[in-house]
């Protein structure tokens, strides 16, 4: 079974180990148990016995699923607990569209492997994918005029491709090769076949009329409308031109591009496509034409299909969710703010998201108590159906990717002390009181109120965040941490204490910079020296502490990008 390879690989434990049984008529939900050190898990389907699995190791603190902290079974099972859980909301989506450019482009399969378990056993049921999917527009393109080199210059390298599919940039860098859309396509194929036996349904790309330069000029009464620059045409790298995809020729690049695309990796039902994507133009075009066009197409090539937006940035506009057939319609809501600002999505199907990343950064970041409030808005008269974890990359905060994907089974507020308790404990294998004092201090300072201003902050401008750093960055192997996490980096608590706190209770080394630029005449000989000494001493030891974990190695970053190069050459792109 699907379910039982995938609780084998997370837990540790033998495969004669875990009994699944799949039962429909639990609706969406999970009941584990233990009984005789076997692993008893009752499911609606696979992904839902992958997440009982994750909830009965955090609860019980057998063992921790978690992003950069999965801990497999390392005691008995215990027999008097019982996990049951049903699902609040019915769609749990997960990706921003940009994961695929700031996380995982060269992920291999054994990643995108672990990648998909943790997704199941998060609870995730939808998930954005790009991986492989430039395919699609290659067979496209080369039916239109376009040599295949051509288009492999227009696609970009992986790592920027995401942008491409929002319609934001163009012939960025090298472009990529023949080899490697061809090698990303066969590890699609493996990702997505995988997706679907833990019921995660893919969202593809769907056609929002993106085209290579000079489309008009090879298909004669094509209606292209130049977009300018990224972003609304004041600042960026070029975007693509736009099919208006109102006309009877987008229909025709539509069917061609659904049919490439189906061929390829086959019908998911789900379709992401946004128009407009952060200050397109129509060019005079009627909006809710276009929109109507774009559903069409979709419509033609499978009519049990449903249309992914976005609500982010005035999208989706009114005129367009009143010309469509919103029955096929599901917005994500990227910040959970539109719904309220734009006074609803009329009668659509919604999740609500969080915008908890910007740009892959790693700062320590997110309201966890606003978070663990979220169930307040169940209530709420409308169509929310949904919850859509929208970090725009998931390398970090497994924190708050925790807590949120732990709201798909509350039925109220979770209580975030006691839950930090029972996280903690199964993270780091042991009830450690300093690694729960930091998490207190972590909250309270790093963790509170939405501030997306302080999403370019990294550690050293903020001392207290650095208390939850070193206790989570020493773990990232998922290993347990008997004497301590701060142990674990040969650090003693007043150590800690020291780091966390040199200068004072508030201050911040991002205040020190300007002060120390302010008096840098004034401060001269060794009061000066010491505070620059200071300061450097804070940076030396983010260096030391970020190197406990490789995910913050940039060799591996670039060891995993040029693993997929063919050639010398293809290893840069």
């Amino acid at each position: 079974q699907h379910a039982v390879a995938a609780i084998v690989r997370l837990s540790g434990l033998p495969a004669e180990r875990i009994q699944v049984t799949i039962d429909p008529g639990l609706g969406d939900g999970f009941r584990v148990s233990a009984r005789g050190g076997v692993l008893q898990v009752t499911a609606s389907g696979a992904g839902a016995a992958v997440a009982g699995y994750a909830a009965f190791a955090r609860k019980t603190g057998v063992a921790a699923v978690s992003r950069f902290g999965t801990r497999p079974v390392d005691r008995e099972l215990p027999a008097d607990v019982v996990v049951e859980r049903q699902a609040q909301v019915e769609s749990r989506v997960a990706y921003n569209l940009t994961v695929p450019g700031y996380t995982t482009p060269f992920f291999d399969w054994a990643q995108w492997e672990a990648e998909l378990d943790l997704l199941a056993a998060s609870g995730v049921t939808a998930a954005h994918v790009t991986l492989g999917q430039e395919l699609a527009y290659v067979d496209t393109f080369t039916q239109f005029g376009y040599e295949e080199a051509e288009v492999l210059r227009w696609l970009g390298p992986p790592s920027h491709q995401p942008w491409l599919w929002l319609n934001n940039i163009e012939n960025f860098g090298k472009g990529t090769t023949r080899a490697l859309v061809d090698k990303r396509a066969e590890l699609a194929r493996t990702v997505l076949a995988r997706m679907r036996e833990l019921d995660i349904t893919p969202i593809l790309p769907g056609f929002i009329g993106t085209v290579p330069p000079g489309f008009a000029d090879r298909n004669p009464g094509a209606h292209v409308v130049a977009q300018g620059l990224w972003f609304m045409d004041v600042a960026g790298p070029r975007r693509p031109d736009w099919l208006d995809t109102s006309t009877a020729e987008y229909a025709t690049v539509a069917a061609a591009y659904y049919a490439a695309q189906d061929a390829a990796f086959g019908a998911s039902g789900l379709w992401a496509a946004d128009l407009l994507h952060e200050g397109g133009k129509t060019g005079g075009v009627d909006l809710a034409d276009a929109a109507r066009g774009v559903q069409g197409a979709m419509l033609a090539a499978d009519p049990d299909s449903t249309w992914v937006m976005q609500a982010w940035i005035g999208n989706p506009r009114r005129e367009v969710l009143e010309a469509v057939d919103l029955s096929r319609v599901f917005i994500v809501d990227l910040t959970g703010e539109a719904a309220d600002a734009a006074g609803g999505f009329l009668d659509t199907k919604w999740a609500l998201g969080i915008l908890p990343n910007y740009g892959g950064r790693t700062p320590l970041y997110g309201d966890l108590a606003a978070v663990a409030a979220t169930p307040q808005r169940w209530a709420e008269p409308s169509r929310l159906s949904g919850l859509a974890n929208m970090a725009e990359g998931v390398g970090n905060n497994p924190v708050l990717w925790d807590l949120f994907s732990d709201l798909a089974w509350a039925d109220g507020d979770i209580e975030l002390g006691p839950w930090l308790d029972e996280w903690t404990t199964a993270r780091y294998g042991t009830a450690d009181v300093h690694a729960r004092r930091a998490w207190d201090t972590l909250v309270e300072a790093a963790f509170g109120a939405w501030r997306h201003e302080h999403q370019g902050t990294n550690p050293v401008e903020s001392q207290k965040a650095l208390a939850g750093a070193l206790v989570d960055a020493a773990d990232t192997s998922g290993a347990a941490v008997a004497s301590g996490p701060v142990a674990a980096l040969g650090m003693d608590e007043s150590a800690l204490e020291g780091f966390v706190n040199p200068y004072g209770s508030t201050d911040s080394v991002i205040a020190a910079i300007p002060s120390l630029r302010a008096n840098q005449a004034s401060m001269v000989g060794p009061r000066y020296d010491q505070r620059v000494a200071d300061f450097l001493q804070l940076i030396d030891a983010q260096e030391t502490l970020l190197r406990a974990s490789e995910d913050f190695l940039l060799g591996k970053w670039l060891a995993d990008a040029r693993s997929w190069g063919s050639t010398v050459d293809e290893g840069c792109y």
